[in-house]
């Protein structure tokens, strides 16, 4: 079948096969020889989740414990981010880190060692893995933590998949008082004005910021800093709002430079002040996507590329 990471680019013509169980996983990767790939959700950008041989992990999606006093939870790799939060957030419990989409899968979180708006204070998601289990090539399970397998366990987290198929993992909760965040959004001016804010907001839990890279001229850099706090409120109600789909491919011609002008300042625009405060569910606060399904397609056939880089704070400026 022809497949894809979330990017729709590249793709390629492949093999998949879909695993429930550890015997399963077992005989295919010793039929395989090791040249396959796990994939979960699909939603990592490039050709990362792509080889000749795929492993379809989705199916492998149990939960396996959930210490409510500890605040730790075990599950499959398959598991996605958001079936743990509709879990533990009710019992005051959230993930320490997250990326901005829920629809991924424990295995590619760890594989990716993914971050999220608080990776300036918190690090990355596998600080909060105390251990998993990895099934190397000639079918062997192997667990590993920081003080057991520890070369295989930093090896793995980050490691894309290529040292092994994570089966399973424990992963270490952070306490909450509430399913809300307090959000406050600062308009900033331009790029000095952006790096500053981030700059002052530095202790926050959760800080991030919406940059236009379209403007030019002395506003060039301006953006909205989006900086957050779980709430104190004792509301762990879950707000489940409707789902648009994306039903179509949209026309590559919409993608344009005037266009992309248009919405940055139209996004820009909506805040009306330098501050604005408000209280928010976790879900649009860090997901805010999500409840667009598809919506790579709006990116057209072709689909998209995506970088990012890390640069250092003394350079960032005339970097960016």
């Amino acid at each position: 079948m022809q497949l894809a990471g979330w990017g729709r680019y590249p793709s390629s013509e492949v093999r998949v096969t879909t695993i429930r169980t550890e015997d399963d996983l077992a005989r295919t990767l010793r039929q395989a020889n090791g040249l396959c790939i796990a994939r979960g959700m699909g939603r990592s950008y490039g050709d990362s989740s792509l080889a000749p041989h795929v492993i379809d992990l989705r199916q492998h999606d149990h939960f396996l414990g959930f210490d409510s006093d500890r605040g730790t939870v075990r599950c499959d790799a398959g598991a996605t981010l958001a079936a743990i939060l509709e879990v533990i957030v009710p019992r005051g419990w959230f993930l320490p880190v997250t990326p901005g989409t829920g629809f991924v899968s424990v295995g590619g979180a760890i594989a990716s060692d993914v971050h999220g708006k608080n990776h300036h204070r918190d690090g990355s998601f596998a600080d909060f893995v105390e251990s998993l289990r990895v099934m190397i090539p000639n079918g062997e399970l192997v667990t590993c933590s920081e003080g057991e397998n520890a070369e295989l366990f930093h090896a793995t987290a980050g490691g894309m998949g290529l040292c092994g198929i994570i089966v399973d993992a424990d992963l270490k909760l952070r306490r909450i008082q509430s399913g809300f965040v307090d959000e406050r959004i600062v308009k900033t001016s331009d790029l000095c004005d952006t790096l500053a804010c981030l700059d002052e907001n530095d202790q926050a839990t959760y800080v991030v910021a919406w940059l236009d890279a379209n403007k030019r001229g002395t506003a060039r850099g301006r953006a909205l800093v989006m900086i957050g706090e779980h709430a104190q409120d004792d509301d762990f109600k879950i707000h489940r709002k409707p789902h648009v789909r994306v039903p179509f491919d949209l026309p590559s011609m919409c993608l344009n430079r005037l266009v992309m002008r248009l919405f940055n300042s139209l996004y820009y625009e909506r805040i009306r002040t330098r501050t604005t405060t408000r209280r928010t569910h976790y879900e649009p606060y860090f997901y805010p996507l999500d409840r667009l399904r598809d919506w790579n397609r709006l990116y057209g056939r072709a689909g998209l590329l995506q970088h990012q880089s890390v640069v250092p704070r003394a350079s960032a400026g005339e970097a960016i």
